[in-house]
């Protein structure tokens, strides 16, 4: 019986080896996919149904049982224990280990999940820092890439998020591990999804963790839209977002700033970009740039200017995420570089102005340059807007101010409508006429001066122990003015109070002289601006500054973060009729007032009722972020 055989040429014969080779590394790469898929689905664990917690709404380990559940300070949380079954005894039934032995690694894990308020759209590791669940040390481990400390990116109730995971030493033989995941939501909402146990991190404790990062949710806020898009803020002003950046929805009455955040697609690390609308008149210098970043976030020290065009400065900053947290890093080096920011502004000829600033993760500073370009090649001002009958108003007003109470004291209190939270203490002013030597208030030879003391607590996620304090005097009739200002922190317990001088003005023969340790003028004379108004007095006459919207220029304000830095600020002041409506006690309607500290992108509206005596007092203050300001003087 005849064989039969092919006889392929040799170019034939290496195809169909090539086919074959292609074949096999399919089917082993195939295989690999099973087996990866099989492995990962068996370290997943078995979920209960969905339960609330407050706000926080999650899915956790059916077989684990709840340690502690509850409302926190300022949000929610839930933790839960392993439960693991060991070997039964002779006529027992199943032993079960809950916190300390047993399990893969020698011991049950503890799963811990919360909701937590944010100071803005922050990094998730310098939340963590800065809410206290990772330590400086731990910081300094992942910035210099050391063995046993990860990072990677994921993905928590649809936000970019990171998850952290190391190991440390407790004592000889024993590893305490821990996996911490978070994400940084809208409208100053995280979430943090933490497991620890002991012994070493493995794959199964990285996939528990990631399991419940995709069952947990924040109620009233969903998962971002898809990345892209045109952002329209005020005053006529279009950005375009940078490709692989979200636009954060905005939610807030009192927040015109738009936010947008890396969506971590492209590669690993975490940027989020804010965009505010703003004023910066040719004339204004260095320093008006400096003052707005410093009214945006106290913490800020910046680098020296650029100018990167005829109407494009930026400026680094130097000393991020907190006085508390470059001292304890300045002794590695690596304090002003672990949690970039950077800020940019573009400028216009009629005054109108954008201010960009881009925080970064740990050491994500590499994510600006790209943003940057994409956002710097989109800027547009539309139309024109006329802004010297503001400054024209705020003269008007400012010299219009004759009369103001000279001796008064006023105590404020804040909560926080979007938490269970009580009132915090917030700002308390006391001033009095000063006597001169002879008893009497005045004489011919010396004007009526009245002097006082401020205090103010910074209100926000990390800053509770963060309050400033100020000195001031003034004569009667506005001619000299002296301040100074001082800001005191105190992070840690059993640690003293740390007192910073913040800023010292003088104000008298027209000529105002304002220095501060972060200025670059050296406290240098100038003409005092005609819409100057002492910030120590300008929330007693507020009022009367709004009868036309104005531009008002101050050294001081007090809000739930206190802005006395290295410049001037300028505060866009107006009378509301369509701000959302609130009664006193009588029921009666109270007349609005609303105060945008300019650069920062919010505003804050300032309710007045009328007393028994028909007197116009301030009754109410609403502050972005849902803060309620209650009180009186």
């Amino acid at each position: 019986m005849p064989k039969w055989s092919i006889q392929l040429t040799p170019r034939w014969r290496r195809i169909v080896m090539q086919g074959v080779l292609v074949l096999v590394f399919a089917g082993a790469v195939g295989l690999a996919m099973v087996v990866t898929r099989h492995v990962t689905m068996r370290m997943r664990v078995d979920l209960a149904e969905a339960q609330s917690v407050g706000r926080l709404m999650v899915r956790l380990p059916a077989k684990w049982v709840e340690a502690e559940k509850g409302s926190i300070e300022k949000g929610d949380s839930i933790e839960v224990e392993e439960v693991i079954e060991g070997p039964p005894g002779e006529g027992k039934p199943p032993a079960v280990a809950r916190g300390s032995t047993g399990g893969a690694n020698g011991a049950a894990r503890r799963l811990r999940v919360a909701r937590q308020r944010s100071e803005g759209l922050v990094s998730p590791l310098e939340h963590l820092y800065r809410s206290g669940r990772i330590k400086a040390d731990v910081l300094r481990a992942l910035a210099e890439g050391r063995e046993g400390y990860a990072r990677q990116n994921v993905m928590i109730a649809g936000w970019p998020g990171q998850m952290v995971s190391y190991a440390v030493s407790i004592r000889p033989g024993v590893m305490h591990k821990d996996i911490i995941a978070c994400a940084v939501l809208r409208s100053g909402q995280a979430l943090v999804i933490q497991l620890q146990g002991v012994g070493p991190v493995d794959a199964s404790d990285q996939a528990v963790v990631k399991q419940i990062c995709e069952n947990v949710s924040v109620s009233m806020i969903s998962a971002p839209p898809d990345s892209g898009g045109a952002v329209n803020l005020p005053d006529g002003i279009r950005v375009d977002s940078p490709a692989g950046y979200i636009v954060v929805p905005a939610d807030d009455p009192n927040q015109f700033q738009r936010q947008l955040l890396f969506d971590g697609q492209a590669g690993a690390g975490w940027a989020a970009v804010d965009l505010a609308a703003c004023v910066y008149f040719p004339d204004d210098s260095e320093e008006t740039l400096l003052a707005m970043l410093h009214a945006r976030d106290p913490d800020w020290r910046s680098g020296p200017v650029k100018r990167l065009g005829a109407r494009t400065l930026m400026v680094e900053r130097v000393d991020h995420a907190g006085g508390a947290l470059a001292q304890s890093l300045t002794g590695g080096g690596l304090a002003g570089q672990l949690f970039p920011a950077r800020a940019y502004l573009v400028g216009h000829e009629d005054g109108r102005a954008l201010l960009v600033v881009m925080r970064g993760g740990l050491r994500d500073g590499r994510l600006f340059d790209s943003a940057w370009a994409a956002i710097g090649a989109s800027v547009r001002f539309e139309g024109k807007k006329e802004l010297t009958g503001l400054l024209a108003n705020g003269a008007e007003a400012a010299r219009a101010i004759t009369d103001w109470p000279t001796s008064g004291s006023a105590t404020w209190k804040v909560w926080d409508q979007a938490e269970n939270a009580g009132e915090e203490e917030w700002f308390i002013s006391k001033w009095n006429l000063e006597e001169a030597a002879d008893g009497a208030v005045a004489n011919d030879n010396k004007p009526v001066k009245a002097s006082g003391i401020r205090r103010a607590r910074q209100i926000g996620a990390y800053s509770a122990e963060m309050s400033f304090e100020q000195h001031w005097s003034l004569t009667a009739d506005f001619s000299k003015y002296e301040a100074e200002t001082f800001s005191e922190i105190r992070r840690e317990r059993g640690q003293l109070p740390k007192k910073t001088w913040e800023q010292r003005v003088v104000v008298e023969k027209g000529k105002l002289t304002l220095t501060s340790p972060l200025g670059a003028a050296g406290g240098a004379a100038m003409q005092t601006p005609a819409q100057f108004v002492p910030g120590a007095v300008l929330p007693l006459v507020l009022r009367d500054l709004a009868e036309k919207p104005s531009l008002i220029k101050t050294e001081s304000f007090m809000g739930t973060h206190t802005a006395a830095g290295p410049g001037l600020l300028t505060l866009f002041i107006t009378r509301l009729t369509d701000a959302p409506l609130r009664q006193d006690e009588r029921g009666q309607t109270m007349d609005c007032i609303s105060v945008s500290v300019n650069g920062t992108g919010m505003v804050s509206r300032w309710y007045y009722g009328r007393d028994e005596e028909g007197t116009s007092v301030l009754r109410f203050i609403d502050f972005s972020g849902a803060i309620k300001a209650v009180g009186g003087e």
